[in-house]
Protein backbone atom coordinates (compact mmCIF):
# COMPACT_ATOMS: atom_id res chain seq x y z
CA UNK A 1 0.00 0.00 0.00
CA UNK A 2 1.02 3.63 -0.44
CA UNK A 3 -0.25 7.12 0.27
CA UNK A 4 -1.83 7.11 -3.21
CA UNK A 5 -3.69 3.85 -2.70
CA UNK A 6 -4.22 2.90 0.93
CA UNK A 7 -6.03 -0.28 1.91
CA UNK A 8 -9.29 1.62 2.47
CA UNK A 9 -9.28 4.89 0.53
CA UNK A 10 -7.29 6.40 -2.32
CA UNK A 11 -6.19 9.81 -3.54
CA UNK A 12 -7.23 11.34 -6.86
CA UNK A 13 -5.89 14.84 -6.30
CA UNK A 14 -3.26 14.70 -9.05
CA UNK A 15 -6.03 13.92 -11.57
CA UNK A 16 -7.61 17.30 -10.77
CA UNK A 17 -10.87 16.01 -9.28
CA UNK A 18 -10.71 18.45 -6.35
CA UNK A 19 -10.47 21.39 -8.73
CA UNK A 20 -14.24 21.26 -9.21
CA UNK A 21 -15.94 24.05 -7.28
CA UNK A 22 -18.72 21.71 -6.21
CA UNK A 23 -20.14 20.11 -3.11
CA UNK A 24 -18.83 16.78 -1.90
CA UNK A 25 -21.95 14.98 -3.16
CA UNK A 26 -21.83 16.67 -6.57
CA UNK A 27 -18.24 15.57 -7.15
CA UNK A 28 -19.21 12.02 -6.24
CA UNK A 29 -22.04 12.17 -8.77
CA UNK A 30 -19.58 13.09 -11.54
CA UNK A 31 -17.31 10.20 -10.54
CA UNK A 32 -20.26 7.79 -10.60
CA UNK A 33 -21.34 9.06 -14.05
CA UNK A 34 -17.84 8.63 -15.46
CA UNK A 35 -17.44 5.15 -14.02
CA UNK A 36 -20.81 3.97 -15.30
CA UNK A 37 -20.17 5.38 -18.78
CA UNK A 38 -16.67 3.90 -18.95
CA UNK A 39 -17.76 0.42 -17.88
CA UNK A 40 -17.70 -2.02 -20.78
CA UNK A 41 -15.82 0.27 -23.16
CA UNK A 42 -13.02 -1.04 -25.34
CA UNK A 43 -9.74 0.73 -26.02
CA UNK A 44 -11.15 2.02 -29.31
CA UNK A 45 -13.89 3.80 -27.36
CA UNK A 46 -11.56 5.68 -25.01
CA UNK A 47 -10.91 8.76 -27.21
CA UNK A 48 -14.65 9.31 -27.71
CA UNK A 49 -15.26 8.79 -23.98
CA UNK A 50 -12.69 11.45 -23.13
CA UNK A 51 -14.24 13.90 -25.61
CA UNK A 52 -17.76 13.30 -24.30
CA UNK A 53 -16.76 13.75 -20.67
CA UNK A 54 -14.66 16.84 -21.36
CA UNK A 55 -17.63 18.36 -23.18
CA UNK A 56 -20.09 17.35 -20.44
CA UNK A 57 -17.87 18.82 -17.70
CA UNK A 58 -16.50 21.91 -19.44
CA UNK A 59 -18.97 24.33 -17.83
CA UNK A 60 -18.75 22.86 -14.34
CA UNK A 61 -17.35 25.57 -12.00
CA UNK A 62 -13.66 25.24 -11.20
CA UNK A 63 -11.40 26.63 -8.52
CA UNK A 64 -8.70 27.28 -11.11
CA UNK A 65 -9.91 27.41 -14.75
CA UNK A 66 -6.40 26.65 -16.03
CA UNK A 67 -5.98 23.37 -14.13
CA UNK A 68 -7.03 20.32 -16.14
CA UNK A 69 -9.42 17.75 -14.69
CA UNK A 70 -8.90 14.30 -16.18
CA UNK A 71 -12.15 12.44 -17.00
CA UNK A 72 -10.41 9.07 -16.68
CA UNK A 73 -10.58 9.24 -12.88
CA UNK A 74 -13.30 6.91 -11.65
CA UNK A 75 -14.07 4.00 -9.33
CA UNK A 76 -11.44 1.25 -9.38
CA UNK A 77 -13.09 -0.56 -6.46
CA UNK A 78 -16.16 -0.08 -4.28
CA UNK A 79 -14.51 2.57 -2.10
CA UNK A 80 -11.43 3.66 -4.03
CA UNK A 81 -10.95 6.03 -6.96
CA UNK A 82 -8.11 6.01 -9.45
CA UNK A 83 -7.07 6.10 -13.09
CA UNK A 84 -9.37 3.92 -15.18
CA UNK A 85 -6.62 3.47 -17.79
CA UNK A 86 -3.69 2.98 -15.41
CA UNK A 87 -1.19 0.31 -16.54
CA UNK A 88 -1.94 -1.78 -13.46
CA UNK A 89 -5.52 -2.06 -14.74
CA UNK A 90 -4.91 -2.28 -18.49
CA UNK A 91 -1.63 -4.23 -18.52
CA UNK A 92 -0.28 -1.71 -21.03
CA UNK A 93 2.47 0.67 -19.88
CA UNK A 94 1.39 3.25 -22.47
CA UNK A 95 -2.38 3.13 -21.95
CA UNK A 96 -2.38 6.55 -20.27
CA UNK A 97 -1.40 8.10 -23.60
CA UNK A 98 -5.14 8.33 -24.19
CA UNK A 99 -5.23 10.98 -21.47
CA UNK A 100 -4.44 14.69 -21.84
CA UNK A 101 -1.05 14.50 -20.08
CA UNK A 102 0.02 11.15 -21.48
CA UNK A 103 1.76 8.21 -19.86
CA UNK A 104 5.11 9.99 -19.48
CA UNK A 105 3.80 12.81 -17.30
CA UNK A 106 1.24 10.74 -15.38
CA UNK A 107 3.75 8.10 -14.38
CA UNK A 108 6.64 10.47 -13.71
CA UNK A 109 4.73 12.78 -11.37
CA UNK A 110 5.58 12.34 -7.69
CA UNK A 111 3.28 14.00 -5.17
CA UNK A 112 5.31 15.89 -2.52
CA UNK A 113 3.30 14.20 0.24
CA UNK A 114 4.07 10.78 -1.22
CA UNK A 115 7.76 11.60 -1.03
CA UNK A 116 7.58 12.81 2.57
CA UNK A 117 9.70 11.01 5.14
CA UNK A 118 6.59 10.53 7.28
CA UNK A 119 4.52 9.01 4.45
CA UNK A 120 3.36 5.96 6.42
CA UNK A 121 2.43 8.04 9.46
CA UNK A 122 0.58 10.51 7.26
CA UNK A 123 -1.30 7.69 5.50
CA UNK A 124 -2.48 6.18 8.79
CA UNK A 125 -3.56 9.59 10.08
CA UNK A 126 -5.57 10.34 6.94
CA UNK A 127 -7.27 6.94 6.99
CA UNK A 128 -8.27 7.52 10.59
CA UNK A 129 -9.82 10.93 9.90
CA UNK A 130 -11.32 10.71 6.40
CA UNK A 131 -14.66 9.08 5.67
CA UNK A 132 -14.20 8.41 1.96
CA UNK A 133 -11.73 8.79 -0.90
CA UNK A 134 -12.65 12.41 -1.62
CA UNK A 135 -11.89 13.47 1.93
CA UNK A 136 -8.76 11.34 1.84
CA UNK A 137 -7.73 13.10 -1.41
CA UNK A 138 -8.28 16.50 0.16
CA UNK A 139 -5.73 15.60 2.83
CA UNK A 140 -3.29 13.38 0.96
CA UNK A 141 -2.98 15.69 -2.05
CA UNK A 142 -2.47 18.94 -0.15
CA UNK A 143 1.25 19.15 0.49
CA UNK A 144 1.14 22.84 1.43
CA UNK A 145 -1.26 22.06 4.26
CA UNK A 146 0.84 19.16 5.51
CA UNK A 147 4.05 21.21 5.43
CA UNK A 148 2.66 23.37 8.23
CA UNK A 149 3.78 22.34 11.71
CA UNK A 150 0.32 22.11 13.24
CA UNK A 151 0.18 21.82 17.02
CA UNK A 152 -2.87 19.58 16.72
CA UNK A 153 -2.77 17.96 13.29
CA UNK A 154 -5.97 15.96 13.79
CA UNK A 155 -7.92 19.08 14.71
CA UNK A 156 -6.50 20.92 11.70
CA UNK A 157 -7.45 18.07 9.36
CA UNK A 158 -11.00 17.83 10.71
CA UNK A 159 -11.51 21.59 10.42
CA UNK A 160 -10.16 21.50 6.89
CA UNK A 161 -12.63 18.79 5.91
CA UNK A 162 -15.52 20.37 7.78
CA UNK A 163 -15.08 23.64 5.93
CA UNK A 164 -14.32 22.08 2.52
CA UNK A 165 -11.01 23.92 2.58
CA UNK A 166 -8.22 23.40 0.03
CA UNK A 167 -10.21 21.23 -2.35
CA UNK A 168 -7.46 21.64 -4.88
CA UNK A 169 -4.98 19.52 -6.77
CA UNK A 170 -1.32 19.02 -5.99
CA UNK A 171 -0.43 20.04 -9.56
CA UNK A 172 -1.41 23.63 -8.85
CA UNK A 173 1.17 26.40 -8.74
CA UNK A 174 -0.88 29.47 -9.64
CA UNK A 175 -2.89 29.39 -6.42
CA UNK A 176 0.05 29.55 -4.03
CA UNK A 177 -0.71 33.09 -2.89
CA UNK A 178 -4.40 32.45 -2.21
CA UNK A 179 -3.58 29.06 -0.64
CA UNK A 180 -1.28 30.82 1.82
CA UNK A 181 -4.14 33.10 2.83
CA UNK A 182 -6.45 30.11 3.30
CA UNK A 183 -3.92 28.38 5.53
CA UNK A 184 -3.63 31.53 7.61
CA UNK A 185 -7.43 31.67 7.92
CA UNK A 186 -7.40 28.09 9.14
CA UNK A 187 -4.71 29.02 11.64
CA UNK A 188 -6.94 31.80 12.98
CA UNK A 189 -9.78 29.32 13.46
CA UNK A 190 -7.48 27.00 15.37
CA UNK A 191 -6.06 29.75 17.57
CA UNK A 192 -2.93 31.86 17.55
CA UNK A 193 -0.63 29.13 18.83
CA UNK A 194 -1.53 26.59 16.16
CA UNK A 195 2.10 25.91 15.26
CA UNK A 196 4.64 24.08 17.35
CA UNK A 197 7.21 21.51 16.34
CA UNK A 198 6.02 18.70 14.10
CA UNK A 199 2.23 18.34 14.06
CA UNK A 200 2.68 14.70 13.06
CA UNK A 201 3.84 13.92 16.57
CA UNK A 202 0.35 14.49 18.00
Amino acid sequence: MSLCQSDIHSCGACCGILNFRLSHDSIWEIIRERSSEFSGLTRQDWPAFRQRREQAEKNVPRIDPETYICPFLGFISRTKIGCLIHPEITGDSLSQNFSFYGAGICQAYNCPNKEADEERKIENLFKDISCDSLEYSSLAGDHQFMRQEWKDIKKACRLKLGNMLFYTTSFETVLNESRSREIQNLAVNLGKDHLSGSGLDN
